[in-house]
């Protein structure tokens, strides 16, 4: 049976930040866990947990990286009910048309062009995502203390720091506000990217009209 067959619904959602130069590419996993799953009803507690953080060391070949995610991804209880959302910006995206090539066995894969627009919109297969719709939320549920984290987690705590570098600033011409970091003071936020693009893909309902936040 193939690995893309139906394992029952998306439980794991993946963010992919294709790293450049100098950039570390990262991989983050969160996970929506139902409580008392056997008796799902509209009162079901939902618990969202952030269960696997990693890093390919820097100039690792992107032909590399997706032979490693194949293998990953092949693993249980991943195979087949994970939802990966990629860094579709500047060479992410042919980064993201190899994964497609090499057919993960995941359930979906998502592009994601992160931008500095005010909307989310999809053009041409492409989701086209604010950076500040992808970083503010998390940055809301880190500050909440709502998304579980396991002791010990690997890169918790750059991904802590990455993610507390992040400032929101207004544009006094347009009135519009961005999220950004100061590369002198946290000169990464791969991680931070790939976590959004996480939970970014697990908040959202993809339908063919509209794109709705779910719990």
């Amino acid at each position: 049976m193939s690995t893309r067959a139906s394992k029952g619904r998306i439980r794991y959602f993946a963010g992919l930040d294709i790293g450049q130069l100098s950039d570390y590419t990262a991989l983050a996993i969160m996970e929506r866990v139902y409580v008392n799953e056997d008796a799902l009803d509209i009162e079901t507690q939902v618990e969202h947990r952030l269960v696997h953080l990693d890093r390919f060391e820097l100039g690792t070949p992107y032909p590399e990286v997706v032979d490693r995610l194949g293998v990953f991804f092949a693993r249980e209880p991943l195979a087949g009910r994970t939802r990966l959302a990629v860094d579709a910006t500047g060479v992410g995206l042919a980064v993201f048309q190899d994964l497609k090539k090499a057919r993960l066995p995941v359930r979906e894969i998502l592009p994601v062009l992160i931008t500095a627009g005010s909307q989310v919109n999809k053009e041409g297969g492409i989701w086209r995502v604010p950076k500040r719709d992808l970083v503010h939320p998390l940055r809301v549920r880190f500050e909440e203390k709502s998304i579980k984290i396991p002791r010990g987690l690997v890169h918790l705590e750059a991904l802590t720091e990455e993610l507390a570098g992040y400032e929101m600033k207004v544009n006094q011409k347009t009135g519009h506000d961005s999220y950004a970091n100061d590369p002198r003071e946290t000169p990464h936020d791969d991680l931070v990217l790939a976590t959004a693009l996480a939970y970014w893909s697990m908040s959202q309902r993809f339908g063919r009209r509209t794109l709705q936040m779910v719990r």
